[in-house]
Formats: structure tokens, C-alpha cells, sequence
């Protein structure tokens, strides 16, 4: 009986507020009308004090018109302010019948007279009301209308999670399908009344709930297929309003629910299905969110596309974080053949999101997307193969593979991350061991180094001939790594197989390197050779007099300081003998 009684009293509010309004629209409508009608008779006033400056008093005339002109029913005694008075009596006014409500069901509690079921029912009806309200007040109300209805919509959570958690009256199932119905409704009301804190709301609701729902047991698929449906509502919610303040909390909220589900429960049984979320979430949150991104840059100014692309660069390196972060932890037992494959999609889908967004002219989301997707491939390569100089060749060929799309599409953010990738192969190939039964500069380990050091060498040539800073900077830093990998990578193999004596070859090589250096540098296009050249002709001088000169044998000695004399005074003669070119080689 008292639940029928509830029942009629939330219909009644309904109609109360209901009459309210259309009271406050009529109100509203007969003073916009008066003031029309006040301005329309001021002006043909003036108008007639402009045609006859002789006449100091309107005519008797003028009165009647201005009463004809009265619409029927106004009362001028009631003022704006009288107006403002019946909105706030309405607004305290429901809000304290709220309030009454809600004693009256705390009362109904306590004394026993309401089930858990009509608790339920009660404040979902709670929720639900306070929803419309919003609804009917947004345009009056604006903010404080959009707070009413998030109010209900938190009720509407919190009735949905007491009936699964504390009353048990539904399985686990149904209350995740309510919680998706409330997450969806939720998003909807902020998307179309343009509210960010229902957004923000039903946020933390959605990814609020599976912490509480799923606390004691394992329900992976249930949660899984929700947080991929709220992801892709939030996504469906970016569409005429991109917010990555809401991606950055999405992002949270998905890693803090992932963390909580891995560490109690991940097992061989459940893996597949999180590597299924954890691609889903990067195809929705990456992809879409670029192409979202870059549909709403028109509609934005230039202080807008700078700011957005910024959170959404952070967004995007956080997200990344995540996503490795992740599948280390998934892949690092019997799944870890999807190890290497899930790399590779992620790197692709990462260079697609690029494509989106590249020609916007945003470096910070750019040079993170380029960042992302080259290090998802260098990560899908070194887990596919086991043989560290395929790994190392793979690297080179998707370093080079960049260079040549940054020529075609003149990217230079592109160039950037090929250099970078070539020179993470150059550095790999220094630290892999060398193979077993292999000899002095025939072996793969040698041929690798020269390998990456010569891609260095093609990637300058790739984009040398361009105009851009950007791109003469990556070229000039690509040769100069090369020239050093390559008198590194000999230095290598003669200590490693004590070529003998080796301190003397060693010199030796330094300085017929720096020659090599010094011709490179003054007739070919890479002038900065030249500065590397004159840095081995200044370790091997200090190399000479400080450790050649005591640590090796008297002949020794006379074959590195005759070697370094000859050199240098060749030099020398050489700079005499070409002043003009000197000079030039030296600006």
C-alpha cells in the first residue's frame, strides 16, 4: 500500500512541475510581449514628436491607442521580479518535496514497511524523476538543471548496485546489463544537452561498478564486453564534441579495472579474452579517437586544435603505457605466441591513427604517434624471432622503411623516427654477442654493424637533398652516428679477437679513419665528418703521448709515433699547400 502511495505521489510531482512550467513559459512570453509593445509605442511617440515639435502634450488620441494596444488578460503589477520570485518558490519547493521524500523513505526503512524490492523500485523512481526534472529545467537552469539530473543518474547507479550487492535479489549479469543501460542513458543525456558533468558522472560510474560487482569472482567475459561497450560510447560521445579530458579518465579508468581483474584472476583460461579487450581498446581509443580528432579540428580554432592535440598526444603516450605494459603481463605465459602479432596490429593501427592526423601540423601528437607505432614493431620483431641478427636486420629494414615514407610524403617527424629506429638497430647490434667460431671482421655480427651503419649513411641520402631544417638536422645526426658506428664496429672485432699488437693496430686504425674522415668531410657532401675526424685525431694524439709511450713495447712505440708524425705533417702539408679550400671547408 505504501509503495502505491509513492507511486501517486511522483505522478503528482510530475504534474506539479509540469504546470509550473508551462506557468513560467507564459509568464516569460506576456513580457517579452509587453516590452515589444512598450518599445513600439515609444517609438511611433517619438516618431510623432519629430513631425510636430510644436505639440508639448500627446493628443487625447495617443492614450487609447496605447491601451488598445494592451493584449488582454496582462497585468502590468506583475514585475520581473515577481517572476523570479515563482521560479526560486518552484525550485526550493521541489527540492524540499525531495527532501520529504527522501525522509519519508528512511522512516519507511527503518520501521520495516518498504521490501528491498520497493527500495529498489523507490529509488530508481527517485533517480528517474530527478532525471526529468533536469530534462525540464536545462534551458532555465542551465548547470544547476544538468547537477539535478546527475543526481539521478548516481541514485540510479547506487539502486542498481545495492540490489546486486547488498539484497542479492538479481545475479551478477543483470546488474553489468543495468549498469550498461544506466552508463549508455547517461552518456546520451550528456552528449545532447552538451553537459560535461553528466559525462564526467557517468564516467566514474561505469568504471566504478565492475570494481564493486566483480570484487569476489572471476566474470571476465561479462567484463570485458562492458568495458569495451562503454568505451565505445564514450568514443560515440566524442563525435560533435571532442573532449580528451574524458579520454584521459577513460584511460584510468580502464587500466585501474584491468590491474584489479589481472592480478586476482589471470590465468591461461581467461587470457584470450583479455587479449581481445586490449585490442579492442586500442582500435577504439587510437583509431577512432584520431579520426574523431581530426574530424572536429575544422570546427576549432587555432588555440583549440593546439590544446586538444596536446591532451590528446598525453592521452596516446598514456594509453601506450598501459596497453605495453599490459600485454607484458598477458603475454608472459602460454600466450606467448599472441606476443609478437598483438605488437604488430597495435603498430599498424598506430601508424593508420597517424595518417589521420599527420597533416594537422601537430608535432606533439605526431611525433608520439610515430613513437608508438615505431616502437610496437621493434617489440613485435624482437619477440617473433629468436636470432638476435634477424632481429637486429628487421630493424634496420622498418628504420629505412620509415625514411623512404618520410621522402615520398615529406614528413619529417617520419624521418625522425627512422633515424631513431636505425639507430636502436646500430646499438643492438654493438651489444649482441658475437657468434661461436667466427673470425676477424668475417663474421655476422660485424656485417650486421655495417649494416645499420651504412642505413644511417642511405637514410641521410634519402632526405639530405630537402630543404627543411628538420630534415638536414636528421640527416646530419644519421651520417654522424654512422661514421662513428663504423671505426667502433672495426674497434670491435680487433679487441675481441686480440688481434695482435692490438693497442698499435688501434691506434693505427683511428688514424687512417680520421684521414678517410677528413676527405669525406671536405669533398663529399657531409661536412660533419670533418668535426669527428678531428676528435680521432685528437684521441689518438693524447692516446700516443699517454698511453702508447709506456704501456707498449719500444718497437712498438717507434711504429705509433713514426705512424701519427707522417699523418699529421701530411695533414699539415695538405692545409699549406690548399689555403682557399681550407678556408672554405672550415665555414
Amino acid at each position: 500500500m505504501q509503495i502505491i502511495i509513492l507511486v501517486f505521489v511522483v505522478i503528482y510531482l510530475f504534474y506539479l512541475t509540469s504546470r509550473i512550467s508551462n506557468l513560467e513559459k507564459l509568464l516569460d512570453d506576456s513580457g517579452v510581449k509587453r516590452r515589444q509593445i512598450l518599445e513600439q509605442a515609444h517609438a511611433e511617440k517619438a516618431a510623432q514628436a519629430a513631425v510636430q515639435p510644436q505639440a508639448a502634450v500627446a493628443t487625447p488620441a495617443a492614450k487609447p491607442q496605447s491601451q488598445a494596444a494592451t493584449p488582454a488578460g496582462w497585468n502590468p503589477s506583475f514585475t520581473q521580479e515577481d517572476i523570479f520570485s515563482t521560479k526560486t518558490l518552484t525550485v526550493v519547493g521541489v527540492i524540499a518535496l525531495v527532501f520529504g521524500v527522501g525522509f519519508f523513505f528512511k522512516l519507511a526503512i527503518d520501521r520495516g514497511w518498504i521490501s528491498e524490492w520497493g527500495r529498489i523500485i523507490i529509488g530508481l523512481a527517485v533517480g528517474a524523476l530527478l532525471i526529468v526534472l533536469g530534462d525540464i529545467w536545462r534551458e532555465r537552469f542551465g548547470k544547476f538543471a544538468s547537477a539535478i539530473s546527475g543526481g539521478g543518474v548516481a541514485i540510479i547507479y547506487l539502486s542498481f548496485l545495492l540490489g546486486n550487492q547488498l539484497y542479492g535479489l538479481y545475479p551478477d549479469s543483470v546488474a553489468l546489463a543495468l549498469l550498461v543501460l544506466t552508463t549508455v542513458i547517461s552518456f546520451f543525456a550528456g552528449h545532447r544537452y552538451k553537459s560535461e558533468f553528466l559525462n564526467y558522472e557517468a564516467l566514474v560510474g561505469a568504471y566504478l561498478g565492475p570494481l564493486l560487482i566483480y570484487i569476489s569472482a572471476d566474470h571476465h567475459a561479462f567484463l570485458f564486453a562492458y568495458l569495451t561497450i562503454v568505451n565505445a560510447a564514450i568514443i560515440y560521445a566524442q563525435v560533435k564534441r571532442f573532449a580528451p579530458t574524458v579520454l584521459l579518465l577513460a584511460g584510468f579508468g580502464n587500466a585501474v579495472n584491468f590491474a584489479y581483474w589481472a592480478v586476482q584472476f589471470l590465468n591461461t583460461e581467461n587470457g584470450f579474452a583479455a587479449f581481445a579487450y586490449l585490442f579492442a581498446t586500442v582500435f577504439l581509443f587510437v583509431l577512432l579517437g584520431a579520426a574523431l580528432f581530426h574530424h572536429s579540428a575544422a570546427a576549432q580554432n587555432e588555440e583549440q586544435r593546439e590544446h586538444n592535440a596536446d591532451l590528446f598526444a598525453v592521452f596516446t603516450a598514456l594509453l601506450g603505457i598501459y596497453v605495453f605494459g599490459a600485454a607484458e603481463i598477458l603475454f608472459s605465459g602460454s600466450l606467448e605466441a599472441f606476443r609478437a602479432p598483438f605488437q604488430l596490429c597495435a603498430g599498424f593501427i598506430y601508424m593508420i591513427a597517424y595518417v589521420f592526423v599527420d597533416r594537422l601540423e601537430r608535432k606533439s601528437l605526431n611525433y608520439t604517434l610515430t613513437a608508438l607505432a615505431a616502437l610496437s614493431l621493434l617489440l613485435s620483431a624482437y619477440h617473433q624471432f629468436n636470432d638476435n641478427h634477424i632481429q637486429t636486420v628487421l630493424f634496420v629494414a622498418i628504420g629505412l622503411f620509415a625514411v623512404a615514407c618520410a621522402r615520398v610524403f615529406k614528413r619529417a617527424d617520419l624521418a625522425a623516427m627512422g633515424t631513431i629506429v636505425l639507430f636502436a638497430g646500430l646499438f643492438k647490434s654493438f651489444v649482441d654477442p658475437y657468434p661461436v667460431d667466427s673470425q676477424f671482421l668475417i663474421n655476422s655480427k660485424f656485417l650486421v654493424m655495417l649494416l645499420a651503419g651504412g642505413a644511417l649513411v642511405l637514410a641521410n641520402l634519402t632526405v639530405k637533398d630537402y630543404p627543411d631544417e628538420e630534415f638536414q638536422d636528421v640527416g646530419m645526426a644519421a651520417v654522424a652516428i654512422a661514421g662513428i658506428s663504423i671505426w667502433l664496429a672495426v674497434t670491435a672485432d680487433l679487441f675481441h679477437y686480440n688481434i695482435m699488437p692490438t693497442q698499435l693496430l688501434f691506434s693505427v686504425w683511428s688514424l687512417v679513419f680520421a684521414v678517410v674522415l677528413i676527405a669525406a668531410g671536405a669533398y663529399g657532401p657531409w661536412r660533419v665528418l670533418r668535426k669527428i675526424a678531428i676528435g680521432l685525431f685528437v684521441f689518438s694524439i693524447f692516446k700516443a703521448f699517454l698511453y702508447d709511450s709506456t704501456a707498449l713495447d719500444i718497437a712498438y712505440r717507434v711504429v705509433s709515433f713514426i705512424t701519427l708524425g707522417v699523418i699529421l705533417l701530411s695533414t699539415s702539408f695538405y692545409y699549406q699547400k690548399h689555403k682557399e679550400q681550407v678556408k672554405e671547408f672550415l665555414k
